[in-house]
């Protein structure tokens, strides 16, 4: 009766009985079975940003699970773009194997969403990005998907609005 309502709501309700258990792994000191916890919750639920980007966590304590973390970071930005945690767990994560362009793409992302954030323009001056050409970077970012949201009609009415928020504050922003 209830079909792929009914279907979807239990694999989110199970997603997050998965997240809770690597919660509590994680606070055991157990980030091998907290990794497996929130790896479940991310084939249970694909499109769970949250359960993503706790694996990409649990992942980067160990070496040889990084390029799992790396890719389960990428996805978490990719299912909710305009979070500067998540983008800034990407960066990092993409700067410890020395992926440069990619950790710069993920930390300037992070910049134009979070914000001034101290981390986040330490890790942009050790790629050698600063001032003016964080600057620009930050503007092309924002005008980028400025031109995206349009192309992409299924964005919420809150992604929006922030999205056309940031692009007034951009093209109205004094230049030098």
């Amino acid at each position: 009766m209830c079909g792929a309502l009914c279907v979807s709501v239990s694999a989110s309700a199970s997603a997050s009985v998965s997240v809770n258990g690597g919660k509590g792994w994680v606070w055991a000191g157990s980030l091998a079975e907290a990794a497996d916890n929130f790896e479940r919750a991310t084939l249970e639920d694909p499109g769970d940003a949250r359960a993503w980007s706790y694996f990409a966590q649990a992942c980067q304590h160990q070496k040889r699970w990084w390029a799992r973390g790396r890719q389960a970071a990428a996805k978490a930005c990719q299912l909710d773009p305009m979070n500067a945690t998540y983008l800034k767990l990407a960066g990092k994560l993409f700067l410890e194997a020395d992926m440069l362009g990619r950790a710069g793409k993920y930390y300037v992302a992070a910049q134009s969403w979070g914000g001034d954030d101290p981390e986040v323009e330490q890790a942009l001056a050790e790629l050698g990005i600063t001032g003016d050409e964080a600057e620009f970077r930050r503007r092309i970012f924002i005008l980028y998907l400025g031109w995206e949201g349009k192309t992409y009609p299924d964005l919420t009415a809150k992604r929006r609005r922030v999205l056309r928020d940031r692009l007034v504050e951009l093209v109205t922003a004094p230049t030098e």
